[in-house]
């Protein structure tokens, strides 16, 4: 992982010390009495996605050498906002057990004709080709937590779970074509915390990161998520929040190396459903 992407991870895991430790200085060092807690068994939640995304991909060739570090927003023209959806589920098991499981999907697309030479994968394209260049990304998470801390105005929790990012570049002309695509799944751990402002409305964040590397394929992840909950009855409710994730990925594509770096911050405006 580069300097920039760990000390972005070491910015977030700062925020989440905030978010929790703010909640432990206010919380009742009390526990409530059992059926009081105020924390819903189960629900779903879906919404808008406004995302704001910055990639980058680099693909190599036996033949061809080291691609170009080509930026997906200034070499391909792709739009950086983009508005899509979010879905989310929870299951709380037992007092302290917790299952979630996230879906949003980012797709961008765009023709235009290049202002410089790229090399991307075993196929150079001059400048001044015309592209049709298509980016994808779909994001899975699936995590189980544990409450080391709940009572009537707290929820705190350790996590541990999945994080799979489908994520495919693709460049087509009269050139020729070629693609990266990256899937495989990237093992996370972080914290969750929800805090009570009163019997309706809700503070909640979570963080998870993620490195390792296996051998010269380094994979991180830093995804950070904060949101205010309204309840509007018993079984429904709305929300606001604000997602950042940061995915930087160096594998093999058939064989070739190739180097995926994509950012977004995404704003979020949701409806939930409880059980």
């Amino acid at each position: 992982m580069d300097p920039n992407t760990i000390a972005r991870c070491a910015r977030t895991i700062v925020l989440a010390a905030v978010f929790i430790g703010g909640g432990l200085h206010t919380a009742s060092p009390v526990a409530a009495q059992e059926g009081s807690l105020p924390w819903k068994t189960a629900g779903f939640q879906g919404g808008l996605y406004q995302a704001y995304q910055d990639g980058r991909v680099r693909g190599d060739s036996a033949t061809l050498g080291t691609g170009t570090v080509i930026d997906l927003e200034d070499d391909l023209g792709l739009n950086e906002d983009i508005t899509t959806y979010r879905l989310d589920a929870f299951w709380r098991v037992y007092d302290r057990f917790r299952i979630d499981i996230s879906f949003h999907s980012l797709r961008r697309l765009n023709t235009r004709t290049l202002n410089r030479a790229l090399q991307f994968g075993d196929v150079a394209f001059p400048a001044g080709t015309l592209i049709d260049a298509v980016a994808e990304v779909d994001l899975y998470e699936a995590a189980v937590s544990y409450s080391f801390l709940v009572n009537d105005r707290i929820d705190l929790a350790v996590s541990g779970g999945v994080y799979v990012g489908d994520i495919t570049v693709d460049i087509t002309s009269a050139v020729g074509d070629e693609d990266a695509d990256y899937y495989a799944p990237l093992p996370v751990l972080g914290l969750r915390g929800s805090y009570a402002i009163n019997d309706v409305l809700f503070l909640r964040g979570q963080v998870h990161v993620s490195y390792f590397d296996f051998g010269d394929t380094p994979r991180g992840l830093a995804d950070v998520l904060v949101g205010i909950d309204y309840d509007i009855t018993r079984n429904l409710g709305v929300g606001v929040g604000y997602n950042y994730t940061d995915i930087n990925i160096e594998a093999e594509d058939d064989g070739a190396p190739v180097d995926i770096d994509n950012t977004f911050g995404a704003f979020m405006l949701y409806g939930r459903i409880f059980f």
